[in-house]
């Protein structure tokens, strides 16, 4: 089975901008139609976001791809989509 694409998230920075916007994980979890405990799984490498995921993350959280995203390249597929 083929894995998904994902990008990779500049942790830190994404959570104190989900807390800052949307008070908590679970809050910011259900806008996005995740179960509540994805966020977490980020802080180990884990169920990181695809794209057009991370595109709506940045929408919600009001911020451009660079700001919560490591990689030129992800950044660069993200902004395709917004």
């Amino acid at each position: 089975m083929a894995r998904r694409e994902v990008v990779a998230i500049d942790f830190d920075k994404t959570a104190k901008l989900i807390k800052a916007k949307c008070r908590s994980y679970t809050v910011f979890c259900e806008q996005m139609g995740r179960s509540t405990n994805w966020v977490t799984d980020w802080r180990r490498r884990h169920n990181l976001p695809s794209p057009e995921e991370a595109a709506r993350m940045c929408a919600i959280l009001g911020v451009e791809p660079a700001e919560n995203l490591v990689g030129q390249s992800d950044i660069a597929k993200v902004t395709a989509l917004l």
